[in-house]
């Protein structure tokens, strides 16, 4: 049996690596915008969200 170990790093590159997905997938995400408003600008609007948190963001940075 192997056992992990969930680290600080570990966290933080996944959630790092989850957040470029959202920046790639952002037009299919725009596709399938309809609710509350079909204005299509969701993936847009998360993108850019996750795009600020990877430039502010470090490992082991505290504030």
């Amino acid at each position: 049996m192997t056992t992990s170990v969930l680290t600080n790093e570990l966290i933080y590159k996944s959630f790092i690596i989850g957040a470029k997905n959202v920046i790639q997938e952002k037009n299919s995400l725009n596709a399938i915008n309809v609710f509350p408003v079909p204005d299509g600008d969701t993936g847009s609007n998360l993108a850019s969200m996750m795009t600020s948190i990877i430039e502010r963001s470090k490992l082991g940075e505290t504030s």
